[in-house]
């Protein structure tokens, strides 16, 4: 399954698992101030970040994830 960039907003829990983002832009997987879960998920050709924890208040576990070509993007 390939999905669009994914953006997880404040005081909630996200769970992301077994999906691709192939060609974003920006970033991958963007959480900000709050509880994740990302794992065995593959991020392809994106301009930023795969995954990004915005705000440094994040909790939770990101492991497992498969990374290939970041960076070059502008902001």
């Amino acid at each position: 399954m390939i999905i669009l960039p994914q953006h997880m907003l404040s005081n909630a829990i996200h769970l992301r698992v077994a999906e691709a983002i192939v060609g974003s832009p920006r970033n991958g997987f963007v959480a900000h101030n709050s509880r994740v879960k990302i794992y065995d998920n593959v991020v392809v050709d994106v301009h930023g970040s795969a995954i990004f924890l915005e705000s440094g208040t994040e909790t939770g576990v990101v492991e497992s994830n498969f990374v290939v070509g970041t960076g070059g993007g502008t902001r």
